[in-house]
């Protein structure tokens, strides 16, 4: 398919019109406003969804109305969940801010900052990775909207670092759906063929799955709590940990045992 610019969305005339009503909702009562907006942006999500305009749709609406991503993704959770708000007893009654954490349940559409499996990496995970290697040489998973590792180098999800040797110090946060476990494997490969110097993944901590036990020889911290992802002010929904691939795993230990309980396979 031939590439369009991110900028193309915003000449769309029902785009226009699309700002223009929830410019005009946005006067009016606050609950019922966030259900109006979540209801009016789900009146054109078939349009937003296509190929060529779903990836930013959200992120020029937010820009547009200075709205924040999660805020809009939460109203058209609201308008979901309670399609007929008049039928919903005591709903208008309430706050925005209880029905924004009390009646809509986390998901990572909502999560999280854009509209994939992708979490962006929490500061204190950043640091310590800093810390650890001095500099980060490459992020081969990069979220081009919201690049926030200091690396050398990124791979985009367009280039595809999948297809690609993994140089240096690496870190790793990869996508959490089901293509995780290509990037763990591949994480691994290249470790083990001497490609990757030293790296450092980021993953949720499921030990009942494959790629989990392609990862049990590597030291790692099982991270106390749930990270908060992003500038999310809500906690990830699962536990969280950090893998080491390296020699320096005394470096490691010093520097990570500060955010959870360390772990070694004993053979």
């Amino acid at each position: 398919m031939k590439s369009i610019k991110p900028e193309i969305v915003k000449e769309q005339k029902w785009y226009e019109k699309l700002i223009f009503d929830l410019r005009l909702l946005n006067y009016e009562g606050i609950v019922r406003t966030k259900h109006a907006i979540g209801k009016r942006i789900l009146g054109d999500e078939l349009k937003f969804e296509k190929p060529e305009y779903g990836k930013k749709t959200i992120a020029n609406l937010a820009g547009d109305l200075d709205i924040n991503k999660r805020e809009l993704y939460k109203c058209m959770q609201f308008a979901k969940e309670y399609p007929e708000l008049e039928k919903c007893d005591g709903v208008t009654q309430l706050s925005w801010h209880y029905i924004y954490h009390k009646l809509l349940p986390e998901h990572p559409s909502v999560h999280f900052l854009s509209e994939s499996s992708e979490w962006t990496t929490p500061k204190i995970i950043i640091n310590k990775t800093i810390e650890l290697f001095g500099e980060i040489d490459l992020d081969p998973c990069s979220n081009p909207d919201f690049p926030n590792v200091p690396a050398k180098k990124y791979f985009t999800k367009q280039e595809d670092g999948l297809l690609k040797d993994w140089l240096g110090k690496v870190y790793m946060n990869p996508p959490y759906g089901s293509e995780i476990k290509n990037w763990i494997i591949h994480l691994c490969e290249q470790f083990e063929k001497g490609n990757t110097q030293e790296a450092i993944a980021l993953t949720p901590s499921r030990t009942d799955t494959e790629w989990f036990q392609r990862m049990k020889n590597y030291p790692r911290c099982f991270i106390w709590g749930r990270l908060k992802f992003g500038d999310s002010g809500n906690s990830a929904p699962f536990p969280s940990m950090v893998v080491y691939l390296g020699k320096n795993i005394k470096g490691f230990v010093q520097i990570f045992s500060g955010a959870g309980d360390m772990y070694r396979l004993m053979k």
